[in-house]
Formats: C-alpha cells, sequence, structure tokens
C-alpha cells in the first residue's frame, strides 16, 4: 500500500526532527548500554538516524502519526487556520498556518514517541550485538500496534519526559516491559476464569490453589486456558501486542533465546547466560522447552511462572548469593566430600516437593557443599595475597547473604538433625561459622588470621578420617591466634574450638 501525501509530508520533516530529538529527549548513560551508554551527542545522533531511517522505525511513526488526521481533526484545523487570518492574529496564509501546526505537531509527536520507544531502555534492543533485521522487524511489528498519546496532550506531554529508568538488564527483545505485561494480565485474567468456573461448577472443576499437591492439576488447567485464550484473540485481531508477539516468535523462532533471558531476568533476577548454577537451575525448571511448539512454549513459561512463581523466588535468592562465589576456584573440592550432587536433582527435588523435609535436605546440602567447596577454593589460593584476599571477601558476603536468609537458615538446622549421614556437613558448616566469625571481628580483614582458623578446624574435624587425610601447616596456632583476635574474638575462637 503507497503512502498518502500526509504520510509522505511526515517523512520529509523527520530530517529536521533529528536535532529536535536531540534536545528535548532525555537519554541515560548507563554503562554497557548500546544506545543509552555513555556516549557522546554525536554517537546518539547517528544511533537515532539509524533507528528511524535505516531500520525503517521513523516510517512507523509518520504512518501512526497519520492516523490522528481524520476528516474532523482536519476540519477543526482548517477552521483555526482561517479564524486567525480572519482577525489577523496571522501574517501566514491558511495554507501556511495549517502546515506550520502540522509540522509543530509532528515534531511533538515525534519527541514523546521517542521518549516512550525508550522506556526501560528498550531502544538498545535494536543494537545488542549489532542488531538484526529480524530484531528490527519485531521492534517495527509491535510499535506499530502501540496506542497512541491523544492529540490534544502532545504539548504537555513532549515537555514532561524523563529519562528511561534503568531495567538492570540490557534489554535485547523488544518492547519486552510491555509484552510481559500483557502477557500477566492474561495469566492472572486465565486464573480468575478457573475461579469463576470452579464456583459455579462445584466439586466438577479445578479450584486453583497454591497447596503443594495442587500445584501441577493448577498448572495444566492453566496452560490449557491460556492456549485457548490466545487462540480467540487471533481469530479476532492481529492488532494487539500478544497476537503481534506470538506470530512474531512463531516466523522467528530463534527470538525465543532473547525472550526467555530477559523473562528469567526480570522475573527471578537471575542471569541465566552468565552463571553455571543459575544457568543449571534455570535450565532445568524450563527443561522440556525445546520439546514444544513455541506458542505451548509461550504458555508453558508464562504458566509455570505464575505457578511456582513463590518457590522460584526463593531458591533464585539463594542462587544470587551464590553466584558471588561461583567463579572462586574450586581447588582440593575433592578431599573434604565427594562432587556433590547434580544442582539441577537437588534444587528442583526441592522446588516441587515444597515443605517435605527431604527436600529440605536436599536442598541444604547442595547449599553448604558449594559453600564450603568456594572456602576450600579461597583458602588454598595463595593468602595472603591480594586475588585471594578478595575471593576470600566474596566469600564471606555469600556466606553472609545466604545465612541470614530466615528460610534457609531454617532449612539448614532442619537438615543437620538428620542422623549420622550429616555429620560431615554438621563439621562443614562448624568451619565456615567459627571461620566466618573470626573474619567478622578482623575489621582489617587479615586474611592470615583466617586462613590458619580455618586450616586449625580443617585439622580438627577432617583428618581424623584416614580417607581424606591432607597434610596441612600451622595446626597448633592458638598461641598465636587468641592474642592477635583481641579479648572478644579469642573468647568466640575458644568457644567454637570448644564445642566442635
Amino acid at each position: 500500500m503507497e503512502d498518502d501525501s500526509l504520510v509522505q509530508t511526515a517523512k520529509g520533516l523527520l530530517e529536521e526532527a533529528f536535532p529536535v530529538i536531540s534536545s528535548r529527549v532525555p537519554f541515560s548513560s548507563h554503562g554497557g548500554y548500546p544506545f543509552n551508554g555513555q556516549l557522546t551527542i554525536s554517537q546518539r545522533d547517528r544511533l537515532l538516524r539509524e533507528l528511524l531511517i535505516t531500520k525503517a522505525v521513523g516510517g512507523v511513526l509518520c504512518q501512526h502519526f497519520r492516523s490522528y488526521w481524520q476528516p474532523s481533526v482536519m476540519s477543526r484545523y482548517l477552521e483555526q487556520a482561517a479564524s486567525l487570518a480572519h482577525q489577523q492574529q496571522s501574517t501566514l496564509n491558511i495554507t501556511d498556518t495549517i502546515q506550520a501546526a502540522f509540522k509543530a505537531t509532528f515534531m511533538d509527536f515525534v519527541v514523546v514517541m521517542v521518549s516512550r520507544m525508550n522506556e526501560k531502555c528498550n531502544i538498545d534492543s535494536v543494537f545488542v550485538n549489532g542488531g538484526s533485521a529480524v530484531v528490527d522487524a519485531l521492534f517495527r511489528d509491535l510499535l506499530a500496534v502501540s496506542p497512541l498519546p491523544p492529540l490534544a496532550q502532545l504539548k504537555v506531554l513532549s515537555n514532561n519526559l524523563q529519562p528511561p529508568c534503568n531495567p538492570g538488564y540490557v534489554p535485547v527483545f523488544p518492547f519486552f516491559h510491555l509484552v510481559i505485561g500483557h502477557m500477566d494480565q492474561l495469566v492472572e485474567q486465565c486464573r480468575r476464569d478457573a475461579n469463576e468456573g470452579a464456583d459455579v461448577l462445584g466439586n466438577n472443576a479445578v479450584t486453583l490453589i497454591s497447596g503443594p499437591h495442587d500445584m501441577q492439576t493448577e498448572l495444566t488447567t492453566l496452560q490449557e486456558r491460556m492456549l485457548c485464550r490466545i487462540k480467540e484473540r487471533e481469530e479476532i485481531t492481529s492488532k494487539e501486542r500478544v497476537v503481534t508477539f506470538v506470530q512474531a516468535l512463531v516466523r522467528n523462532p530463534e527470538l525465543w533465546t532473547s525472550y526467555f533471558s530477559n523473562f528469567i531476568f526480570s522475573k527471578l533476577h537471575l542471569q541465566s547466560s552468565e552463571s553455571v548454577i543459575e544457568n543449571q537451575i534455570v535450565q532445568e525448571v524450563f527443561g522440556n522447552l525445546s520439546s514444544l511448539d513455541i506458542i505451548q512454549r509461550i504458555v508453558y513459561l508464562h504458566a509455570s511462572m505464575a505457578v511456582y512463581q513463590l518457590n522460584l523466588a526463593k531458591v533464585a535468592t539463594i542462587l544470587r548469593s551464590l553466584s558471588q562465589i561461583g567463579k572462586i576456584k574450586k581447588v582440593c573440592s575433592n578431599i573434604l566430600s565427594p562432587s556433590p550432587p547434580s544442582p539441577k536433582k537437588l534444587l528442583m527435588y526441592s522446588i516441587h516437593q515444597t515443605g517435605s523435609a527431604h527436600g529440605i535436605q536436599q536442598l541444604s546440602n547442595f547449599v553448604i557443599s558449594a559453600l564450603f567447596n568456594a572456602l576450600l577454593g579461597c583458602m588454598y589460593a595463595g593468602l595472603p595475597q591480594a586475588g585471594a584476599l578478595e575471593q576470600l571477601k566474596q566469600w564471606y558476603r555469600a556466606y553472609l547473604d545466604i545465612t541470614t536468609l530466615p528460610s534457609l537458615a531454617d532449612s539448614i538446622s532442619a537438615g543437620l538433625d538428620v542422623s549420622a549421614e550429616m555429620e560431615l556437613a554438621k563439621a562443614q558448616v562448624n568451619v565456615m561459622q567459627t571461620t566466618f566469625s573470626v573474619l567478622q571481628c578482623k575489621p582489617d580483614w587479615d586474611g592470615e588470621v583466617g586462613q590458619k582458623v580455618f586450616c586449625t578446624l580443617f585439622t580438627k574435624h577432617f583428618n581424623e578420617h584416614g580417607e581424606n587425610r591432607v597434610v596441612v601447616e600451622n595446626k597448633s596456632v592458638l598461641p598465636v591466634l587468641v592474642p592477635s583476635l583481641g579479648r572478644r574474638g579469642g573468647r568466640l575462637l575458644l568457644l567454637l574450638l570448644g564445642n566442635a
């Protein structure tokens, strides 16, 4: 379909719009962002030109702008221009007056729309990794179904713009913040439908409740209703974000990775591609997605998050802390304990067996093992070298974060009450707690003192295991340690060693 004269006129104004956008639209300067990064004015102007001209987003804006100009609106502008000319309040003729009003309105419109397009740093999505034609097309499609700001409010809106907030991650999926908002609304609508159906049908319907034994039933019911709703919307209209989003992923499955990455961070604040531990858990939670078609995949992802989000959020809190120590060198990791079982099995068992004592124990075992192996890596990484000391600080922060989580602290305590099988875990907790307490008493972060304490406890608890015997230096360090820790620290150390 060819553009009409109004669209062509608007496109002719795009070149003049660049300095207006640069001077009136506030942008951000976040490190690592390709568009909202720390750029010079000329660098950002070049990217704006690429966005609006090369990537053809400007054409979508002009088509959008054209929809304002219905006959009634044009008549009103014509009457205003004629009135000004009649009252001699303007030196322009009627045609020039209308053209000036059209141009001024277009500039206000472009300023407002560029600002809205950049909410949550959304424009960055088309420049990440050099961009792609597929992402550009999705950006244009989603922009085309975006609602227009009221024509009468353009001037006020254009003069009250704010820079985009930092979403905490670089957007890689266009208009993700809006798409996920619409998908969340769809999920809630389907949950309400299910509950209303239960009220009407009584025992023959499934009520969506949050009890652990009903989660799988809730998930299945929610998926079915979401699939029906999406199909209904596709049959009614294509001018809706949910439909545009779903159809885009059906046409271009390669967009799935970008959506999934932004989704996981948005919901759980996990970087699904960075940490090995996080990635394993994320992949396990949604491990069967690759076997589903795109629409089923979208539905399962959102339905699973809705049903399991509370449990997943608890696990994510732990994972974020563990990710601090994820890169600490795991030397000697097999000296004191065997390699921990797959975190997939341990943590997912805990998720799906919410409230189960065995599930809690499994989660505790994994967390204890991960923390202890990281501490081993710190202590045998060559303290007091600067790099090793920084690793010890990372471990300290992770241990503090995790042990101050009430739910996890209770879980660890419950797990440690399980017979002789947990003797090794008890010893590991004792070593970690004492080392942590000593470091806490040393505000100057004396890494050598922390290492001596660790080695003392290491010897006390583990050298008695013949099959795991290791040679540890500084076995008799108490005469040196107690004075160096001061009265409070020395008393604490003696108390903990005595109870070991």
